[in-house]
């Protein structure tokens, strides 16, 4: 062996191997469940996650209107320009506005 060289060592069989479930030690909970990915593969996840959330939100979002504009309530008109509101909001984070 040349002087100044390493050599290589096969890995722990309890080492992190990508894609394949393992349980990562945590200082506050002892250890928690993970999942290894490389660069790509986690910005692919990352951003399937972000678009699923969405997603979702915004059918919710649609359920929350369709329950209130068939919702029999008293007949004001205080609740029809409520209803005309909600409506019209073509953003559900603006409805917080």
């Amino acid at each position: 062996m040349a002087s100044g060289s390493i050599p290589y060592a096969f890995p722990d069989k309890n080492s992190y191997h990508l894609l394949i479930p393992f349980y990562a030690p945590n200082n506050e909970r002892g250890s928690v469940w993970a999942v290894a990915m490389d660069g790509r593969s986690g910005t692919v996840f990352a951003s399937a996650l972000t678009t699923m959330f969405t997603l979702v939100f915004g059918y919710i979002w649609i359920l929350i209107v369709t329950i209130v504009v068939f919702f029999e309530g008293d007949r004001k008109l205080r609740r029809y320009v409520a209803l005309l509101t909600i409506w019209n909001i073509d953003k559900p984070w603006n409805a917080c506005k």
